[in-house]
């Protein structure tokens, strides 16, 4: 696992210096033509820019705010470059990956891991529309990034007095309420660490 874990650190690294490379090289182009405006909604700059948020992207970079929930996801999902059968019988490649029907799976780690990180965005994207981002601590909006990610938004809403302990700041209720469930049953190891994560708040 470790060295898996190495192996997609060193994709990250190199596809950030690629994209540092081409986002130097417009901007010197667009000096030498006439010093053309920058916007970064328009041309070709502009679909550079987006892809540097630290959210988005393979970029692990060193402020990236959600980069210890990635680490902890990857840890606890693991990567398998071929096609495996989760615990719920679900077809998965990559870091957690759910293959839908129909769906073509890569055979490239670095399209394994930008995947990984579409994956990844998705499940940001349901937490923020379950929670607000900025009402919780950053450990507790993170466990419900993963539950995101795991279960998906439909899953995560179902634990309705987890989320209810949550908009209260009460961290410990959410963590009871947590390992109260199904999940908790189908994944004790993970719930189990999740809940930690809750406690220590």
């Amino acid at each position: 696992l470790q060295k898996e874990l190495l192996l997609m650190f060193i994709v990250d690294y190199l596809r950030l210096m690629l994209k540092l490379v081409v986002m130097i090289a417009t901007l010197s182009l667009l000096l030498l033509v006439g010093g053309k405006s920058l916007k970064v909604n328009n041309g070709l700059l502009g679909t550079i820019i987006p892809v540097m948020k630290p959210n988005q992207g393979l970029l692990a970079v060193p402020n990236d705010p959600y980069l210890s929930i990635k680490n902890r996801i990857r840890e606890h999902e693991g990567f398998r470059d071929k096609p495996y059968l989760d615990t719920l019988g679900n077809k998965t490649v990559g870091i957690g990956h759910k293959v839908l029907k129909g769906e073509t799976i890569p055979t490239d780690t670095a399209e394994l891991l930008d995947l990984y990180d579409k994956d990844f965005t998705k499940a940001l994207d349901n937490a923020r529309s379950i929670v607000d981002e900025n009402s919780i601590s950053p450990e507790a909006f993170g466990v419900v990034v993963e539950m995101n990610f795991q279960m998906g938004k439909k899953g995560t809403l179902g634990f309705k007095e987890m989320l209810k302990a949550l908009k209260k700041s009460d961290y410990k209720l959410a963590a009871t309420e947590l390992l109260d469930s199904k999940f908790a049953k189908q994944t004790p190891n993970r719930a189990k660490a999740l809940a930690k994560v809750l406690n220590n708040e």
